[in-house]
């Protein structure tokens, strides 16, 4: 579970990503990931609210969406260690799985509504 930093112009924003986040959330210095409402210089990977996850969003939408995030994150630094036509075939995989339990995910919420 990685760490997250909470930076928003939105006071309101900021106050419901901490509510949601209270568990994860960590100083910019520590954290792994940056969530925010507007573009961030910085040297971790940034899910920016309204580009990456669509607003209105419950809590289990912005989870959903940091997995997701993470796991394309991780995909990324795994490509670059690889070479040539390996790293289309893994990141072809990892994008189809990815994509599979996604459509799962939202099968199953829509199921429960």
């Amino acid at each position: 579970m990685a760490l997250v930093a909470a930076l928003c112009d939105s006071l309101l924003l900021k106050k419901a990503l901490e509510r949601t986040l209270k568990n994860r959330l960590a100083p910019i210095n520590r954290c792994d990931l940056i969530v925010s409402d507007r573009a961030v210089a910085a040297d971790k990977p940034l899910l920016i609210i309204g580009e990456h996850i669509k607003k209105p969003f419950s809590s289990e939408t912005l989870l959903g969406a940091i997995e997701r995030f993470e796991a394309l994150e991780a995909v990324k630094s795994a490509a670059i260690g690889l070479k040539g036509g390996e790293i289309q075939s893994e990141i072809d995989e990892k994008i189809s799985a990815l994509t599979k339990r996604y459509a799962k995910e939202l099968l199953d919420l829509l199921r429960q509504t």
